[in-house]
């Protein structure tokens, strides 16, 4: 996923916000849009590579992706 720069500011942007932050689907595209503009598809990227767990609808980033993201 680093290798996508937009990939990895969306989701940097989205851990910016908390790493054990339950977000709705809305939430991330506002998190990730403090970081890319337009981030509708990077976040459903994120979710097709799944980097959240989703537990009622709301969406937690994947503790093992968060723990060896780079700062």
């Amino acid at each position: 996923m680093t290798d996508d720069e937009r990939l990895s500011r969306a989701f940097g942007g989205i851990l910016s916000m908390g790493v054990s932050e339950r977000f709705s689907r809305g939430d991330l595209d506002v998190a990730a849009g403090f970081a890319v503009d337009e981030p509708e598809k990077e976040v459903e990227c994120l979710i097709a590579l799944q980097a959240f767990n989703v537990e009622d609808g709301l969406y937690t980033p994947e503790p093992t992706l968060v723990r060896c993201w780079p700062e």
